[in-house]
């Protein structure tokens, strides 16, 4: 990811930087081919059972960055439940909401 020390930016441009970095997980993915060759339908399910791997791999290497690294980690997932909100809802699901046990 280029970083090779403590990051040194304000918040904003790490909350900035995090929605690039999460536009690039999801955007770079060939979904298509990923659910045509593990045999799984295109729905909502399998778009967010292949999204997050990108993700997480992001988020290990940006905890290793100290507080700002994990800053980082906290807008990339949010950043994730947004775009999950908006595939729900272009999938025409109105609202897609966690469920405490």
């Amino acid at each position: 990811m280029g970083f090779t020390g403590p990051l040194k930016y304000n918040k904003w441009k790490i909350k900035i930087t995090a929605l690039r970095i999460y536009t690039c997980c999801v955007e770079r993915t060939d979904y298509e081919e990923f659910f045509h060759r593990c045999h799984m339908p295109d729905t909502l399910n399998s778009w967010f059972l292949v999204a997050p791997l990108h993700v997480c791999i992001c988020l290990v290497r940006m905890k290793q960055e100290g507080e700002a690294g994990k800053y980082m980690c906290r807008y990339i997932v949010h950043s994730m439940w947004e775009d999950v909100e908006q595939h729900g809802k272009v999938m025409g699901i109105d609202s897609v909401t966690l469920k405490e046990a």
